[in-house]
């Protein structure tokens, strides 16, 4: 007997330790992330766990279940922001799971669900003090060894139970069923069988799982099994897939190659196909799983173990105990994906999407960590004097544009400029915007205050309402708009003509390229677009942004580089793209791929006004109407 067969014949034990221990809690987390896709993360026996889940939620019409590794969640984990997460750990010791639970709170408040057999485990320590909920699969007592075997089916076991209540079953009379079945699948006769059946597979021969896609938790057990325990090359694949290229091993190398076959209802005819086809000298097995629904998926990863433990014995290692090597032990226990994930803050991981969205040229030619050092570093280090703030955004939010600004941040701003701060505001509206500042800002303080309006194509003091002292018609403007009524592009009803700019709805834009270059197609030349979060400006091309800061530093004598300036618009096609194109430049909401301007502050969970406030609360004053932005009071906030 190897220690192996000693684990799978203790397995009914663990079973019937998972069939007792209530499930009603993790019922209610699987039927409450029903309506919403979600992400499983799990490794080694835990994939298998994570890939039942996925099943599960399949079996119920639940939306898809993103399956991913330890690493791959702390390399992209933000894309699972606001859906259910999921982390599978048997020990809940393992440094790569703690990884990506520290990669799932930094997302913020959303459900995380983690599913283990040790309570005492670091994983269920640090979820008790995150608000994470914890479900325990026991295995009464039971250890799993090299690889996953009790952890694994007592995780499947109260899963099992789980998902029947979620879809709206009953857990009446399910546990009994599944131990009995267990107890078949796992019976040592019918094993010695199967031993035999497998008994002719060579190490050096290819194991080929062709397998229902429905079955993906067995057919990853046994394919994560055979590779851990270095018992033969294997390789997983559907039946269709198999036809698209696999056949030619068995073509060309017929005499080592094994298929074992797990099937279904539906597929059964695929594998009688493939199986009278194929060279007679190729061996196979088959083992079928019905309807391929919860319950046989389950079955079917108790056979996968019988099955792991069937070609360890033909090839003579004991899949319990391979032999690990030092080097081995120590790649297993490294904490280097916990020590990525913690570097990887919310602010990073901001920028790498954005630079693997706009994917620049330069994209492979910058340290972020590196780059984000430099910038923090400026950030703490700068003297700064002035403050350019973009309106719509930032000030204000988009859905609430049109309201008072917030009491919390007239006041923070009424704050700076009497300690001496310079305010400039730099928007792609028109008098409105000015209207609300004066209305939020004493108006002793008024006259320190510069208005730009429409993307900076005028700048004037807050005091002085934009009717008073309008811009002058800009001609290329008046042929713009008559191009645009002349060729329907947009109704007249929905154009907003400033004189100097011309204002769209965002949803009358459908191609914001194709607009610009029809533009100039047309003969409009002189002009450009800029996107804002609800709108497409046509601005002049001299009219820009950073027109404000070169204004407000020509008014109070302020070199470039002490002026902070602050936008949410700052992607490619952004309004507030040019302003924020400089290390000063902070975005609180889209982000540029630029590797060393407009970094965010924060995460998007922390963006528009309520980033704002904590930015003005972090400008401590210095002296002399000089302030530096204080990083640790921001964290404190």
């Amino acid at each position: 007997m190897s220690v192996f067969s000693d684990k799978l014949d203790a397995l009914t034990f663990t079973i019937a330790a998972a069939a007792m221990v209530p499930c009603d809690e993790l019922a209610v987390e699987i039927r409450r992330g029903a309506s919403a896709p979600a992400t499983a993360v799990g490794s080694g026996g835990s994939a298998t766990t994570a890939a039942y889940l996925a099943g599960c939620r399949r079996s119920f019409g639940a939306p898809p279940t993103w399956l991913t590794t330890p690493a791959e969640f702390v390399l992209s984990g933000e894309q699972a922001r606001g859906t259910p997460i999921w982390l599978f750990s048997g020990s809940g010791n393992n440094t790569d799971i703690l990884a990506a639970f520290e990669t799932a709170r930094t997302l913020g408040d959303q459900e995380l669900n983690i599913v283990t057999s040790n309570p005492s485990g670091e994983l269920s320590g640090r979820a008790a003090g995150a608000g994470a909920r914890v479900h325990l699969a026991p295995t009464g007592g039971a250890k799993d060894g090299f690889l996953a075997t009790h952890s694994l089916a007592a995780a499947i076991t109260v899963l099992l139970r789980a998902s029947g209540l979620a879809a709206g079953g009953s857990d009446s009379g399910l546990a009994d069923r599944f131990r009995k079945n267990a107890g078949d699948a796992l019976d040592e006769g019918r094993r010695r069988a199967q031993s035999a059946a497998l008994s002719s597979l060579k190490r050096d021969d290819v194991l080929l799982v062709v397998q229902d896609p429905r079955l993906n938790p067995a057919g990853i057990t046994i394919e994560t099994s055979a590779w851990e325990a270095a018992l033969c090359p294997v390789q997983r694949v559907d039946f269709r897939n198999f036809a698209h290229g696999r056949h030619v091993w068995a073509s060309h190398r017929p005499e080592n190659l094994f298929l074992l076959a797990l099937t279904g209802t539906e597929t059964r005819p695929l594998w009688q196909e493939i199986a009278v086809l194929l060279p007679p000298s190729v061996r196979r097995y088959a083992v079928d799983f019905a309807d391929c629904g919860r319950f046989q998926n389950a079955i079917s990863v108790l056979e996968a173990l019988t099955l792991v433990e069937s070609v360890g014995a033909a090839v003579g290692i004991d899949p319990g105990k391979p032999g690990v090597s030092e080097f081995g032990r120590e790649l297993f226990a490294s904490p280097s994906l916990e020590k990525l994930a913690r570097q990887l803050t919310e602010p990073i991981r901001a920028k790498r999407a954005a630079v693997v969205r706009y994917d620049p040229p330069d994209a492979g030619d910058h340290d972020l960590f590196a780059c984000a050092a430099d910038v923090h570093a400026l950030w703490t280090g700068s003297n700064i004097a002035g403050l350019v703030l973009d309106y719509d955004g930032t000030v204000v939010t988009t859905a609430d544009r049109f309201e008072a600004v917030r009491s919390d941040i007239s006041g923070a701003l009424a704050g700076l400029l009497k300690q001496g701060l310079k305010l400039a505001v730099a928007t792609g509206r028109g008098k409105s915007a000015g209207e609300r500042m004066r209305e939020a800002l004493p108006r002793e303080l008024r006259t320190d205050v510069l208005m730009g309006y429409y993307n900076g194509a005028c700048v004037r003091p807050l005091p002085t309402p934009l009717a008073d002292e309008p811009p002058d018609p800009a001609p290329e403007i008046a042929a713009a708009y008559g191009w645009l009524i002349e060729t329907g592009r947009v109704p007249r009803e929905k154009i907003k003509n400033s004189a100097v700019q011309l204002t769209l709805p965002l949803e009358a834009v459908a191609n914001f390229d194709g607009l610009e270059a029809d533009l100039v197609v047309a003969g409009h030349t002189g002009l450009r677009l800029a996107r804002s979060s609800h709108t497409v400006d046509i601005c002049l091309v001299t009219a820009c942004k950073t027109a404000v800061v070169d204004a407000l530093a020509l008014r109070w004598n302020l070199a470039i580089g002490s002026i902070l300036r602050v936008g949410d618009s700052g992607g490619p096609q952004g309004n507030d793209h040019a302003l924020l194109a400089c290390e000063l430049g902070i975005t609180v909401g889209d982000v540029c791929a630029r590797p060393r301007h407009g970094w965010p502050l924060f995460g998007p969970d922390v963006a528009g006004p309520d980033a704002l406030i904590r930015l003005l609360h972090a400008l401590k004053p210095v002296g002399d109407g000089l302030f530096q932005l204080n990083l640790s009071a921001i964290e404190e906030l």
